[in-house]
């Protein structure tokens, strides 16, 4: 399992499965949501929009590997050495909008905003044009200021998403502090290429796992070959038929709360990602046991309905030295019926045992290697082999471990900007009802700052009405007490 404080964010769909081997390179949207990784920081502060721009066009041509022309999907950019840099600046310059308001709500999503299509939804010139895009959106009446990235899951995944919101932060408050600009950012894999042109696999951390790499081809024959299940679409509780935006409610939870599921996790000797499932599981029931009773809604709890639990847990190795982005995952998706975690102690407590035989195996190596071989079979054959294989779900990305491990989280204020809290999220796949997040980030409480907890709960509007949204969100609130305050059986 993923270290206690780095049991960021959760999300929830179905059956084990390891995005390294499905394909991230999809060439249409997957259901009525573009295929987009998004994160939406709000800051406090009046922003300087030159100097943004200024950070965006740098970010742009620092991560000119994932910012790739969509008719470049197949491979390298398709453009001369001597107008990249050119066409890399009409790309970010299209990618970058200022959108300026009388007045932000609290709840982003309730705005129509004039970059969103009919679906409700960002207009991404990520999807046909490039792989990233932003959108400043400012307050007239106040120096409340919200940011929308947008970065095209066909084209980087989501590390390369949270590594261009992390290098635009301190881009930009370089700039305003007037250090230098590339001050405190990392090395990119294409950076790296230079000076490590293998895979190290004659290094003894590599060599120390053939062993249990060996055990671990097995598995990944059986995944490879394993059959796909039809996940079925939810009933709506929407009396419309229209597509609406995904929703997401956010609240915050104190340090204090945190705390005790810390300790209560360290006295149980689980992860606080265990406590976490426990009581989304347990507020699941609760609310499916509401809608149940009623008579004038129809339930879409069914027990043949999926649900999908994305975990943050990396099976990362070499492929951070040697892959580029759009090739890399972090994640597991487990899948389960509603019926199957009806229990939520022994729903949890399976998903733990799993979680350790993959994180024992050293998987990650296996699947790195399997990459590499793809990679030199020509491409009308892995166009057959792909074969629509990801169907939708490989999309999904934990944006928490990334965002913890690039350490954006730490920052208080940003330039002239101080950090009042973010959402991040993956694609809102039409058919799941209720996705579940969890990430942590920091907030200046007086003279200090405090960790606290954020919760946000993503879910298909289309499918799921507000009242039910807000059921779940109280529900999960109560139960994150309980179990706070007595713990679970997660093992």
């Amino acid at each position: 399992m993923a270290k206690k404080d780095s049991d960021s964010q959760t999300e929830f769909d179905a059956r084990i499965r390891m995005t390294s081997m499905e394909t991230f390179h999809l060439h249409s949207s997957s259901g009525p949501w573009p295929n987009c990784v998004t994160a939406r920081v709000r800051f406090r502060g009046p922003i300087d929009v030159a100097v943004a721009r200024q950070a965006w066009l740098h970010c742009v041509a620092r991560q000119r590997h994932a910012v790739w022309p969509i008719e470049s999907l197949n491979g390298w950019p398709k453009w001369s050495t001597g107008d990249a840099e050119e066409r890399l600046g009409e790309l970010a310059e299209a990618s970058f909008h200022d959108v300026e308001f009388d007045r932000l709500p609290d709840r982003e999503i309730d705005l129509e905003l004039p970059f969103m299509n009919d679906r409700g939804l960002p207009k991404v010139e990520a999807t046909d044009r490039a792989g990233f895009g932003l959108w400043c959106v400012r307050c007239k009446s106040n120096d409340d200021v919200t940011l929308i990235f947008a970065a095209d899951h066909a084209l980087a995944d989501g590390a390369a998403a949270i590594t261009f919101i992390r290098d635009w932060m301190l881009v930009y408050h370089n700039l305003v502090a007037e250090n230098e600009i590339d001050r405190g950012l990392v090395k990119l894999d294409w950076q790296r290429w230079k000076s490590r042109s293998h895979l190290g696999l004659f290094r003894w951390s590599f060599l120390k796992f053939l062993p249990c790499q060996a055990i671990g081809l097995f598995g990944a024959t059986k995944f490879i070959f394993r059959k796909f299940s039809t996940i079925e679409a939810a009933d709506s509780t929407v009396s419309t038929s229209e597509t609406r935006s995904p929703g997401i409610i956010g609240s915050d939870v104190s340090p204090q709360l945190l705390a005790e599921l810390n300790d209560r996790a360290d006295r149980l000797g689980v992860s606080t990602n265990s406590l976490l499932m426990t009581a989304l599981f347990r507020a699941m029931k609760r609310v499916r046991s509401s809608l149940e009773s009623g008579t004038s809604t129809r339930s879409f709890w069914s027990e043949r309905k999926w649900i999908r639990l994305v975990l943050p847990i990396s099976i990362r190795g070499v492929a951070d030295r040697k892959l580029p982005c759009a090739n890399r995952a972090s994640l597991v998706q487990i899948e389960r019926t509603f019926e199957q975690v009806a229990n939520a102690d022994a729903a949890a407590q399976t998903i733990d045992r799993e979680v350790r035989i993959i994180m024992g195996f050293k998987l990650d190596h296996v699947f790195l290697i399997a990459i590499r071989m793809i990679s030199v079979v020509p491409v009308a054959l892995r166009f057959v082999a792909r074969n629509q294989k990801s169907r939708g779900t490989a999309v999904f990305t934990n944006l928490g471990e990334p965002f913890r491990k690039t350490r954006a989280c730490n920052f208080r204020e940003v330039g002239n900007l101080e950090v009042k809290d973010y959402d991040l999220c993956g694609p809102v796949r039409c058919g799941t009802p209720v996705n579940f997040s969890w990430s942590t980030f920091r907030k200046r409480v007086g003279s200090e700052m405090q960790t606290h907890g954020r919760i946000s709960l993503h879910f298909d509007r289309a499918i799921v009405d507000d009242r039910t949204a807000d059921m779940m969100q109280q529900a999960f609130a109560k139960e994150l007490q309980d179990v706070a305050q007595f713990g679970g059986s997660t093992r």
